[in-house]
């Protein structure tokens, strides 16, 4: 199962649009290269072989701990996880923490109050929770306005993200209403 998943992921890498050549360059670059240099350019990243022979050698670099080169942040991959990985798993430890914890006690309640309207309060809250997908439940948190927003902005004076102050650009904080 792994090495289908590597296979698709491999596949939609290769033929997404555009040339990987371009992805790395400045545009105003591009006008002033040949297509000589370009050429050069795709032997040297080894473009001009075929996929299937490409392809054992990018699942090589990526068992190996390669995983390449962040054309946005103008990083290797590798150190841009390493960098952010306390971050992760710290608020995995939390969320993970959070939720057992809370399960365990809104379980307990429910099993003493069983079969009245808190019990199925919390019975109905525990099934949304599971139907809800996370990426969903994360763009309503994300969005506009949202009482845990205004809450935080209207009832502290503390900054609202420690994680403001990164060296590449935050998309939404919580100080942007």
């Amino acid at each position: 199962m792994t090495f289908a998943i590597t296979v698709i992921n491999y596949t939609n890498h290769v033929l997404s649009p555009g040339a990987p050549v371009s992805a790395l360059l400045n545009p105003e670059s591009m006008r002033y290269l040949k297509e000589e240099d370009l050429q050069a350019l795709r032997e040297a990243m080894g473009l001009n072989t075929p996929v299937h022979v490409r392809y054992p050698i990018w699942l090589r670099e990526a068992l190996r701990g390669n995983l390449g080169w962040s054309t946005q942040m103008r990083l290797p991959v590798h150190h841009i996880i390493m960098r952010d990985i306390g971050n992760t798993l710290g608020l995995m430890g939390f969320a993970l923490l959070f939720s057992t914890v809370e399960g365990i006690v809104l379980g307990i309640v429910s099993a003493l109050k069983q079969y009245s309207m808190l019990d199925y309060i919390l019975t109905g809250i525990a099934f949304g929770g599971i139907a809800v997908p996370g990426f969903f439940l994360g763009i309503i948190c994300q969005s506009r306005q949202t009482p845990l927003q205004i809450a935080a902005i209207y009832l502290t004076q503390q900054p609202k993200s420690s994680l403001e102050n990164r060296n590449y650009p935050v998309i939404i904080t919580y100080t942007e209403l």
